[in-house]
């Protein structure tokens, strides 16, 4: 099997994007509260963004490889 193929690891990943959920609403809360700067809060909300899509289209690919075996 292959690494990514695993059950361990998909629920590692959907760990991960639970995590990725939660670091954008602390993000979002240090904003509103001008904790963080409007460009600081923009730059790494899009990164988190982006990670989080990484992770769910890692989850539906290993998914979709996982059922055509």
């Amino acid at each position: 099997m292959e690494p990514f193929q695993t059950p361990i690891c998909l629920l590692k990943f959907q760990l991960l994007i639970k995590e990725c959920l939660e670091t954008k609403y602390w993000l979002q809360l240090l904003h509103d509260t001008d904790f963080i700067t409007p460009k600081l809060f923009e730059s790494m909300f899009a990164d988190a963004d982006e990670l989080g899509k990484m992770l769910f289209t890692t989850i539906r690919s290993t998914r979709q490889l996982r059922n055509s075996i």
